[in-house]
């Protein structure tokens, strides 16, 4: 700890203290240490997102995500003695207009048949679920997502789609509510992974529709036929991976483990979707506690991402999550406040997070003992499993002023 200004003596609190005046000062040389962790699987099968697509970042190398969703009928499909007509079969995938990464880069999917059963032993879904699907694809779109475009819709395979339509012109029972999900168990929706591009968020209401001509019309008519995701009981979630072959993340540890900022140049990262959080360290804060009349009146954690690491398609959260957690990375608590995005919008070099942290510190020297409690931050709670944003945290250092500020007053005698 060293004094980093001058400190006052006003005749604030004279009154309480009568051999002497309050100084008011502060320091900002407290040890702070940052390291990455891996946080657990994720539970992506409860948000109002699903993610597809793909992108390889400079440092933290290729993250894909990939939809798997099932659809269903609601009713009995019979078209028997009608004068209808097959036209086509398609896919179409609601977006929600999140985006991370260039969207003018081209996005290239591929969906495929799922093969097996999507069931859950606990009734949810993890970033890590997959299931077996068929190698060949059913249809496939190549696109630059745009901000105003409402869904995706894919052709698919006009095998399938004659197939679906002559069941339905036979009144066929694989076409019942309670056969439908035997008989087609769902769709992954796989991206181009030998092209770097763009994540983008769906709606979790997909739905296969099958095309005809009405001629019992005049004019013959155009409709679809609709299976969508069943609203009652979603079956819908989003497998994430990454591939960190060649970055300085190819050593990450278990969860229970962190990788220091030490080892991977000096950064430390934040990646929503793929599990990576921000851990910080301040381990010498029950020294304070020798210094004598020593009075915490305000603790404030300043994190600086890394300049020029963030632009508009990857740019930074307003506000980070804080959580308490022990050495193994187990969280105890979560924070009420938030840490808050603070800009430097004419120069881009004193753009931080602002974290009042003053109820941590005082509790960490309160402690009889020494321990490794620790702050942990992650984006948005809510949308975390289910969002690609990242953040390259700038540990402490000559060019990046990561740093606590501690407020404080002591008894001027």
């Amino acid at each position: 700890m060293v004094w980093s200004c001058e400190p006052e003596s006003p005749e604030i609190g004279s009154d309480f203290f009568t051999n002497g005046m309050l100084d008011f000062t502060y320091i900002d040389s407290a040890t702070v240490h940052l390291s990455t962790i891996q946080l657990d699987e994720m539970i992506t099968s409860s948000g109002s997102r699903m993610l597809v697509g793909t992108h390889r970042d400079e440092q933290l190398g290729q993250i894909t995500a990939i939809p798997y969703f099932q659809v269903h009928t609601t009713d009995a499909v019979n078209f028997e003695d009608q004068n209808f007509v097959y036209d086509h079969l398609s896919l179409v995938l609601p977006l929600d207009h999140y985006s991370y990464y260039d969207t003018l880069l081209t996005l290239s999917l591929n969906v495929h048949r799922v093969t097996e059963n999507i069931v859950s032993e606990n009734g949810s879904f993890d970033n890590s679920a997959s299931f077996q699907m068929e190698n060949k694809s059913i249809g496939s779109v190549t696109l630059k997502p745009r901000p105003n475009y409402d869904s995706i819709e894919v052709k698919l395979s006009d095998t399938l789609g004659h197939e679906i339509f002559e069941k339905a012109m036979s009144g066929g029972e694989e076409l019942t509510p309670a056969n439908f999900s035997k008989y087609i168990r769902g769709f992954a929706v796989v991206p181009d992974t030998s092209v770097s591009s763009c994540v983008v968020g769906l709606s979790p209401n997909p739905s296969l529709r099958l095309h005809y001509y009405d001629k019992t019309t005049t004019p013959i008519s155009k409709k679809y036929l609709a299976f969508n995701v069943q609203s009652s009981s979603p079956l819908f979630f989003t497998n994430i991976t990454c591939n960190r072959k060649n970055t300085s993340l190819e050593i990450m540890p278990p969860p229970k483990e962190r990788l220091s900022a030490k080892q991977t140049n000096g950064i430390s990262y934040i990646q929503a979707g793929a599990g990576l959080s921000l851990r910080i360290d301040l381990p010498y804060l029950r020294s304070l506690k020798q210094i004598d009349n020593f009075y915490v009146a305000r603790a404030v954690l300043e994190i600086y991402p890394v300049r020029k690491s963030f632009t508009l398609s990857t740019s930074l959260p307003q506000q980070l999550k804080a959580f308490k957690a022990n050495r193994r990375n187990a969280i105890y608590e979560e924070v009420e406040n938030d840490a808050t995005l603070v800009e430097d919008i004419e120069l881009g070099r004193d753009t931080y997070y602002r974290f009042d942290a003053t109820e941590f510190v005082k509790a960490q020297m309160e402690l009889p003992t020494t321990n490794e409690n620790a702050l942990i931050f992650t984006t948005d709670k809510v949308t975390y499993p289910v969002s690609a944003e990242r953040i390259y945290a700038a540990a402490p250092g000559y060019e990046y002023k990561t740093r606590l500020r501690i407020y404080f007053a002591t008894v001027n005698n």
